[in-house]
């Protein structure tokens, strides 16, 4: 596998073994001996619980990062939010999805706890490979995700309660969680039905 690989990117064993091992490492592939490598596969089970996780976490890092948010952050993040409007009214999910990460990741950058945003992305990547498997979005809560940015972005601006920001971006994400398993109980999603 790894020859083949090589030979069709026109390179050495080398970065093509280097590359296996980094998605190893990112739990992305399993490596078997004597089998090679195959693509993990996504534990959509951990999804509710990654995402709880994530909320907390989420909160408190947008609270930490508030005061470090400039001025062209908040353009940016106000920026992003009108373009997943636009993607919305054009049914384009994955791009949905593409700006909502970046939405997010944006507000984590800024978050001078360097433990707790390592981990928080760290989360976020696990969710994200879960969703990959699964859907992009939750069906319905785009655009309530939309409007609660605006109101995220509105407070952020103003950094004068910081516990009201930390709620609200835990809040954020615990009515994602509770919009899919809405969703699940709906359809059945993750039992096999």
């Amino acid at each position: 596998m790894i020859g083949s690989l090589a030979e069709e990117f026109r390179t050495s064993s080398i970065p093509v073994r280097e590359a296996i091992r980094r998605l190893e490492a990112e739990g992305l592939v399993v490596y078997e001996a004597n089998k090679g490598a195959r693509v993990t596969a996504a534990d959509i089970s951990g999804y509710q619980g990654a995402l709880e996780t994530l909320a907390i976490l989420e909160g408190r890092a947008t609270r930490l990062a508030a005061p470090h948010l400039g001025q062209e952050e908040m353009d940016e993040l106000r920026r992003l939010n009108r373009e997943m409007t636009l993607t919305l009214d054009a049914f384009d999910v994955m791009r949905y999805a593409e700006l909502n990460r970046t939405f997010h990741r944006l507000i984590w950058e800024a978050c001078p706890g360097r433990y707790l945003r390592e981990t928080g992305m760290r989360v976020q990547r696990d969710i994200d490979l879960m969703r990959r498997t699964a859907y992009q979005v939750v069906p319905g809560r785009s655009k309530e995700s939309v409007r609660e940015h605006d109101r995220l972005v509105r407070m952020l601006l103003e950094k004068t309660d910081l516990d009201g920001i930390e709620r609200f971006a835990r809040d954020h994400k615990m009515k994602t969680l509770e919009a899919y398993r809405e969703w699940e109980k709906a359809h059945g999603a993750g039992r096999g039905e």
